[in-house]
């Protein structure tokens, strides 16, 4: 369940956007919220919240490890901390050939790129266009001492602010994106 609190205005045009894309979403008025988030104190402004029955919140760290600690069980070979220049398809694309700005060149059947926001640089030579935008993320977490004032749902965001809050068992995550504009 995810809380997203919002003014009025953005509630309209976002639960429009949601409703469309067949997301359940259901308004809440800021008495609803603070029943269903005790924590959120009575001086805190609030319009009200969408609530989002079917979303969910997880580890992105832990499913990032288990899923490498899989690949590498079934032989994927990962290569870190090497800055590749450029890509070429071999062998009528079965094969790829990376060079790296050490002069080093690999050659590989599969390929995952993940260098983020400079994938488009690398895969514009080869015609494939990708919309990557640099996003800045601040989170902590914490041992949830006093789950009291803790929040009670998967996840309450303050999309205003870009700011949320998540309850992962007895932890507590908090998150700030930033969106920097692109220099296109």
């Amino acid at each position: 369940i995810r809380l997203s609190l919002v003014g009025s205005e953005m509630c309209i045009r976002d639960r429009a956007a949601l409703r469309a894309a067949g997301v359940a979403a259901r308004w809440l008025e800021a008495d609803e919220v603070r029943g269903l988030e005790p924590g959120i104190q009575e001086e805190t402004p609030l319009a009200g919240a969408v609530l989002l029955p079917e979303d969910e919140v997880g580890n992105c760290r832990q499913f990032a490890l288990a899923l490498r600690a899989e690949a590498q069980r079934l032989g994927v070979n990962f290569l870190f901390n090497r800055r590749v220049v450029s890509i070429e398809p071999r062998e009528g694309r079965t094969a790829w050939s990376l060079r790296l700005a050490s002069g080093e060149e690999l050659t590989t059947e599969h390929l995952v790129l993940c260098n983020g926001a400079a994938a488009p640089r690398l895969l514009q030579p080869l015609r494939i266009a990708l919309d990557a935008r640099p996003l800045h993320g601040y989170t902590w977490s914490a041992a949830l001492r006093e789950p009291l004032h803790a929040p009670r749902h998967a996840m309450v965001t303050d999309a205003a602010r870009q700011a949320s809050i998540s309850r992962m068992g007895h932890r507590i995550l908090s998150l700030y994106t930033l969106t920097l504009p692109t220099s296109d």
